[in-house]
Formats: C-alpha cells, structure tokens, sequence
C-alpha cells in the first residue's frame, strides 16, 4: 500500500495484494495488525467488497477481483498522464510566470507535508532530467515522523536517475541518524553545525526556476527543535513523540513561486556543501 493501513478495508486490501488468501489466515494477519478486530467485523467488510465487485470469494479464499485491478490501473494511468504534465490542469503553481507566487495554508504539519509530497512529485516531474533538487529543512524530521511517504519520493527520483541535495541546519543526534537514508550518490546530505537562516521554521526547496518555501507553525518549530535537542536515540517512544508534535494546530504556510534570479541564489548556497553535477 502506498499509506498505512487503518481500517479493516484498508488492511484486508493491503494483504490481497500480495495474492489471494483464506478468511481464516486473512482473519490471523488483521487481528495481528490491527487489534480488536472481531470476525464479525472481517466478514462483513467482505460482503461490502464483494458487493462493489472489488473481491470474489469461493471456498473460504478471497482474492481480488480481475476487473477491479484493471480498472483501478486504468483510472491511475490516466492520474499519471493527468497529473504528471504541464498541461496538469488545477495545478495553479505550474502557471505561474516569472516574478509570480501562490501561498497556501494547513492547520498542522501533517497535512502541510501531504501537500508538499504532492507538490513535490508534480514539480519533480516537470523539471529537466539534468536539473538536481535542492532541499533546505532545519531538521530533516520528514524521515523520523513520515518515513514511508519521504522514503517513497525519494526512491522514485532515485528510479528516474535524478539527483537531490538536503542540507539541513542542525547537527543533533537525530539530525546524524538520518544521513543512512542518502546513498552519498544521487541523494547527497549534509548537516550543519549552524543554521543557515535565522528563522528556525523556515525551509525551502527548489525544483528548476520553481521556489517552494514553507514555514512550520512557530511553537511547533521550538516543540520539534527541542525534541532534537534532547533526543540521541531514535526508538519507539521518539517516534511517537515526534509524530505527536507534528500533529498539532497551528498556522503553517506553503509559498510556491516561479523566480529564476532568487533559484539561482539559493543554488549557490549548495555548492559550498557539495560538488553540485552538471548545474551552476
């Protein structure tokens, strides 16, 4: 599944596409994922799929249905070519001339980072093969709170040989651990010692002439900044903590401009940290 799965449809999905399986066995694995789930429950989420034609069930053993698959593998081929163009209609930021800006809003940092996965997956795409990523985030906290989405994006820009620059602006325990998600190759890291910029909330990343800047809730900034100043060791109870944090409201503003001069500044900050391929 590209999400984690949290309801008994969601989790009876995510085991079907690894092939087919019996009620007995599927009821094993969900209860084993996700605890509480009664059989009542399993049953009927499959009479609910099987009614939509999403599974087919014979003997005890349920499998996705064929023509569910190809109709779902049609509608995102159709997604991809929709979404993955500059001709993406919806998109306001792809329009955008040089000198423009557009500013959006979230409510907490969750939802300001499925937001800047998407605007992340589409700009990537638009921008020249040739051209590298720059990102700028004062703690890489992408990789600790949302690691499958983060791991996700950056597995597909490495899939289409396409080369990434992270700098970020502290040098904590946790700011270190993450470097082993960078190969050193096609996905280059770099913690500093200090920060770059003097707002601790600021971050930005830089796709071609597209500037995408955004700046995290200011209590959430110090609530995320303190937890990297008093964490060294990544375990479970960081791990729900630091997603703790990131679920909390605040106001938190993404700005995406299309600003050739300002890139070409920003770029120039990366060289002093890493011998940029092909660009400057």
């Amino acid at each position: 599944m590209i999400y984690k799965p949290r309801t008994v449809e969601e989790h009876v999905l995510a085991l079907l596409q690894k092939g087919s399986l019996g009620t007995a066995d599927m009821l094993t694995k969900v209860q084993a994922a996700r605890t509480g789930t009664t059989k009542q429950a399993l049953y009927q989420t499959l009479r609910k799929l099987k009614k939509e034609e999403v599974v087919v069930m014979r003997s005890k053993q349920v499998s996705l249905s064929h023509i569910w698959i190809k109709k779902m593998a049609e509608y995102f081929a159709i997604a991809e070519r929709s979404y993955g163009t500059h001709e993406q209609p919806g998109e306001g930021f792809l329009l955008l001339k040089d000198g423009d800006k557009i500013s959006y809003t979230f409510k907490d940092p969750t939802q300001t980072d499925m937001f800047l996965g998407h605007a992340f997956g589409v700009l990537a795409e638009v921008t020249s093969k040739d051209e590298p990523i720059y990102l700028y985030n004062p703690h890489e906290w992408f990789f600790l709170a949302r690691h499958e989405t983060e791991r996700y994006l950056f597995d597909k820009l490495k899939a289409n040989k396409k080369q990434l620059y992270l700098i970020a602006g502290n040098r904590d325990p946790l700011d270190v651990y993450v470097s082993k998600e960078f190969d050193n190759d096609l996905s280059q890291y770099f913690a500093s010692n200090t920060p770059l910029f003097e707002k601790g909330n600021y971050y930005f990343n830089i796709y071609g002439d597209y500037i995408m800047e955004f700046w995290i809730d200011e209590a959430t900034s110090e609530e995320i900044d303190l937890f990297y100043k008093n964490t060294s060791v990544f375990d479970e109870a960081a791990e729900k903590k630091i997603k703790g944090i990131i679920e909390r409201s605040g106001r938190n503003k993404v700005s995406i401009s299309k600003n050739a001069r300002k890139a070409e500044k920003l770029k120039k900050i990366f060289a002093k940290y890493f011998l940029i391929k092909n660009t400057l």
